[in-house]
């Protein structure tokens, strides 16, 4: 059992919510000249933005968005935040991206924040799934496989390596969260397309 810094956990759960909030897919897709709320498929995430602006504009974003769930995991270990509630400090950050006060609570699916999260957690294994989902990636041509395919990579050397039930346990959490999320956006995309067709 850990003991809890209230004021350190209230502080990096705040920082989180920032870093997480800071549309990079929004700021890049600007600069181009891209509105990415409404290119594609208006989602302000990596992937939206390579298929819509370009593939050096969107590895970029993807870049950026590993960094700043990095980022959030790495400041809530500098204010003293046990090991145990780093995967909430994690969802902090994932519900930025999801929720962005700078979008007006717009956001993305938060895959990238995930991954980069897991990578501060567990650096061992999260660098190799990060390694592994992105290989994957041309082979499969499709970001939710890779990310699956990535995750996969995660545990198999979170278990050889022996980084714990702990990693294991905060990566699938997180990955779960964003995959939920991400199924509720696609079904509601898909229910707003069919009740145009009934429309029209």
């Amino acid at each position: 059992m850990w003991t809890i810094d209230w004021a350190g956990l209230i502080s990096s759960l705040a920082v989180a919510y920032v870093l997480g909030s800071v549309p990079f897919a929004y700021i890049l897709s600007r600069r181009a000249g891209v509105d990415i709320l409404s290119a594609g498929n208006g989602n302000p995430g990596a992937d939206n933005v390579f298929r819509s602006v370009g593939p050096a504009a969107g590895a970029a974003v993807f870049l950026l968005d590993v960094l700043k769930g990095a980022a959030a995991v790495l400041v809530a270990r500098k204010l003293g935040v046990a090991e145990g509630l780093l995967p909430l400090v994690s969802l902090g950050a994932v519900l930025g991206h999801w929720s962005s006060m700078f979008l007006k609570f717009r956001g993305g699916v938060g895959l990238a924040v995930c991954i980069g999260c897991c990578v501060a957690i567990s650096p061992l294994a999260g660098s190799a799934g990060l390694g592994a989902g992105l290989l994957a990636v041309p082979v499969t041509r499709n970001s939710s496989y890779a990310a699956a395919f990535g995750f996969l990579a995660f545990v198999a050397v979170a278990v050889l390596t022996g980084a714990g039930w702990f990693a294991m346990i905060a990566a699938a959490g997180l990955g779960g969260t964003v995959f939920a999320r991400h199924m509720l956006v696609e079904s509601g995309k898909k229910r707003a397309a069919d009740v145009q067709v009934a429309e029209a």
